[in-house]
């Protein structure tokens, strides 16, 4: 059966390369190393720890200074603002340590999506950004409510234009459907179990009378990051916020939220905010919403499908310790990765197994490869690479994403990016024909590298170089060693002895006996021409990239 119960023992390689790939966008053969001696809670203390320190916001290529809050567009395209900000997102991906905060961050934008298409505002995109950073591995019910008045949010769902004379409900709609308490069986034309369409529009009303603020200059009190304001009129208060008794239905247990304080007929600007409050108290005391979103996380980080017993067996106790912890995030996270099932270890089947069982977002294919290989960028901080790194390495990074079926930060709805929801495919939409192509074809431009229009070379694997250091392959004159330390570490599932075989003696000696290819390493050495080892080595890093087990985390 499905079980939580945790497990105490030392991860070992295969299980730390496990709680890395799903933990983190890639690990690199030393964290695993490290992590292999780890058990599951000693592991958790370092991913659970948010970095000391925020990262430095984007700068602008043009003055070498950050263009926050409101980038200056005299002589720049606001969209070149914001594929800087994407890049600048990217690379905080790239170079993460061992910390969850980074791939929680990702998953609070794949779950509270905005696209920037609609958006266009690099600021807002930017702010959101930095309030899913603060409460990456923090709390889900505050996030919820700090989210409504988040400007990015606020324009992507036109919520802005929600006013007390003419109410939007969408939102509402979305809030109730998609973030929080999701939508169950329908039982009516209105009636979708945990919700109904009366309760939109109640809630469309408590969330009413919020307006952008593009100065950026209103700030949340507990943050102090950039939000959205209530519209104030100096005699009448918010004067664009529904002043009634909001009644919600039956599956909310008739609950009302009304104004705690009225001037002249309106709400006062705290008095907003706490109908806001209001409504979050109601809608997290529901049990369905822990379950949904303890279901979204499954299916992120452990797996896609959730059966009626993973349902009884650990999407229920999963919601309860969301509910007894007030939605703090964490101790939901570390009854996950400590878990049994998490590790495949709470039954003997094969057929349900999670580790290797996800296919990998191109986010992590990429990204992942970079790190693997420790691949290293120009610093985000260096002011003369500014525009290598953002017009150069980055707009072919993001192209290679979008090749692969992710257009970062332009999800196709309000729901997301389909292979984290959509039903019943989930993370196998990632593999298109198409799609697939582009992932082999990645290792053409991780190997020939990405160069500046001077012809220099700004990210590349140096294949030779990574062999050589004793850290990464022991003896790179065995091809066994070579091939087993390479893919041991590289590939999330175990090669059967076949596989093994097929990328030792087809693709890396190609006909060569192994004393021959000792040879060929040992003349590299003495003459340091390394085209034929070069050739082979950079074969095998292709098959390997190009191979199923490649594609899986």
């Amino acid at each position: 059966m499905p079980s939580l119960s945790p497990y105490t023992d030392m991860l070992g390689t295969k299980l730390a390369k496990h709680l890395l790939n799903r933990a983190t966008f890639g690990p690199s053969k030393q964290q695993i190393e490290t992590f292999a001696n780890y058990t599951p809670e000693q592991a958790l203390e370092i991913l659970l720890t948010l970095p000391e320190t925020a990262p430095e916001p984007p700068l602008d290529p043009v003055t070498g200074q950050t263009w926050l809050p409101i980038p200056n567009t005299e002589d720049t395209d606001i969209g070149v603002f914001i594929n800087n900000f994407i890049a600048w997102d990217m690379e905080q991906k790239r170079k993460e340590t061992a910390s969850l905060s980074e791939r929680m961050t990702w998953f609070w934008h794949t779950h509270l999506p905005i696209a920037s298409d609609i958006v266009r505002s690099p600021s807002s995109m930017y702010y959101q950004n930095v309030l899913y950073r603060y409460y990456a591995l923090g709390n889900y019910k505050t996030l919820s409510a700090k989210t409504i008045a988040d400007n990015g949010m606020l324009r992507y769902i036109d919520n802005y234009t929600n006013d007390y004379a003419s109410i939007n409900e969408n939102y509402a709609r979305e809030l109730l459907e998609l973030y929080t308490v999701g939508r169950g069986e329908q039982t009516g034309p209105d009636d979708y179990t945990n919700y109904n369409e009366t309760d939109i529009q109640e809630v469309a009303r408590i969330i009413s009378g919020l307006s952008l603020d593009t100065s950026y200059t209103n700030l949340d009190p507990e943050t102090e990051i950039p939000r959205g304001k209530v519209v104030l009129n100096a005699s009448l208060g918010a004067s664009k916020h529904d002043p009634g008794t909001k009644t919600l239905g039956a599956a909310f247990q008739n609950q009302t939220v009304t104004p705690n304080e009225l001037v002249n007929g309106f709400a006062t600007e705290q008095a907003v905010w706490d109908e806001i409050n209001q409504l979050m108290d109601i809608v997290f005391e529901q049990t369905e919403t822990a379950k949904f979103i303890c279901r979204k996380l499954y299916r992120y980080f452990v797996y896609w499908e959730i059966t009626p017993q993973v349902e009884t067996d650990i999407i229920t106790p999963l919601a309860q310790t969301l509910i007894d912890n007030e939605y703090e995030i964490i101790p939901v996270l570390k009854q996950i990765f400590k878990s049994e099932h998490f590790y495949d270890l709470d039954n003997n089947l094969t057929e349900d197994n999670n580790v290797a069982a996800l296919i990998k977002s191109p986010l992590d294919v990429i990204m992942g490869a970079y790190r693997f290989w420790d691949i290293q960028f120009p610093d985000l901080n260096d002011t003369t690479k500014l525009n290598d790194f953002y017009s150069v390495i980055y707009r072919n990074i993001i192209r290679k994403l979008k090749d692969q079926g992710l257009t970062v930060y332009n999800p196709y709805d309000v729901a997301g990016y389909d292979p984290y929801f959509q039903f019943p495919a989930y993370n196998r939409l990632w593999i298109t024909p198409t799609n697939l192509a582009y992932r082999y074809n990645f290792s053409d431009m991780l190997l020939s590298g990405i160069e500046n229009d001077s012809g220099e070379f700004l990210a590349k694997l140096d294949i030779i170089e990574y062999v050589n250091k004793a850290q990464n392959v022991s003896d790179p004159t065995d091809p066994a060693i070579l091939v087993t330390e390479l893919t041991n570490y590289l590939l999330a599932a175990d090669l059967t002895d076949e596989r093994r075989s097929y990328f030792t003696e087809e693709v890396l000696k190609d006909g060569l006996s192994s004393a021959t290819w000792a040879d060929e390493w040992q003349a590299y050495k003495t003459s340091s021409d390394d085209t034929g080892v070069r050739t082979q080595l950079e074969k095998l890093v292709t098959a390997i990239m190009q191979s199923p087990e490649y594609q899986l985390c």
